[in-house]
């Protein structure tokens, strides 16, 4: 029997300027040899973990519903986060995962 292993990726950010960052948009490659793992994305503060941070739809494209992100949509083969406006001093995580092939 093959075992199925998920690495879950976890990206933090940190507007650490005086001022808000305007339409920041984060964007990660998935490795070679991955495959995304629908229904992956989620979205926390900085005390998240994973397991309870909030779901996201990995479609979410309409582009008036901030923050949204996708997989596969705005870039293929990378995860898009669209977080809109960052508030100076604002941090958070955003997650996903991935099976190795």
């Amino acid at each position: 029997m093959c075992r199925v292993s998920v690495i879950t990726y976890c990206l933090q950010y940190n507007n650490i300027g005086n001022i808000a960052a305007d339409n920041v948009t984060i964007t990660d490659r998935i490795p070679k040899y991955t495959t995304y793992v629908t229904g992956s994305i989620k979205m926390g503060t900085i005390g998240s973990t994973y397991d309870i941070a909030t779901k996201e739809d990995d479609n979410a494209s309409d582009g008036t519903t901030l923050p949204y992100a996708n997989w596969n949509a705005t870039t293929t083969g990378t995860v898009t986060f669209s977080l809109g406006n960052i508030a100076a001093g604002a941090v958070g995580k955003l997650y996903y995962q991935v099976r190795i092939d």
